[in-house]
């Protein structure tokens, strides 16, 4: 049988890491200002370039999640062996410096004959994120499983959730 406990500690979890790893730099910036004028003119100078930055990051971070799920379903098949080799791949690449992971993607995209303004759109710098970050993407999707998860997908695909409410109200937290 499986039991139903309160997930909140799963979003208390959340919410600290995020708040760690967002607010505390952000807090640490607003600390060290002492006129409200110097943020006010970097915010009017630098938005379209923070925009940017977000939307870098938010791809980098799908992508990511993609790669992590993709490396993920090779395990449920019979493709054990290419499985291990993305795993690796993977993992390696989290540990490379990152000027690295920018030649490599800059060299492929040089071979690939493709127009410039794809070689240099922003999209590059967003995929070399996400392969510097599918390996931690791919931790945290590895430490999500667990058995009783899988029961609870189990039994809410049966009372007919969708793929998506199982992910919302599951696997999410």
């Amino acid at each position: 049988t499986v039991e139903f406990g309160s997930q909140r500690w799963r979003w208390g979890v959340l919410f600290v890491l995020i708040g760690i790893c967002l607010l505390a730099p952000v807090g640490l910036l607003l600390g060290s200002i002492r006129d409200s004028r110097a943020i006010r003119e970097f915010i009017a100078l630098h938005s379209d370039e923070l925009a940017w930055s977000l939307a870098v990051s938010a791809v980098a971070a799908v992508g990511a999640y993609l790669i992590g799920l993709g490396a993920l379903s090779l395990e449920h098949s019979s493709r054990r062996i290419q499985a291990f080799v993305v795993r690796t791949t993977i993992f390696v690449a989290m540990f490379v410096p990152a000027s690295l992971v920018a030649a490599s993607l800059v060299t492929l995209l040089a071979g690939s004959g493709l127009p410039g303004w794809v070689r240099q759109s922003w999209l590059i710098v967003s995929a070399g994120q996400a392969a510097r970050f599918a390996g931690v993407a791919l931790v945290m999707l590895l430490l999500g499983r667990e058995a009783q998860e899988e029961h609870l997908s189990e039994m809410a695909r049966l009372d007919g959730a969708s793929s998506l409410q199982i992910w919302w109200h599951i696997r999410l937290p």
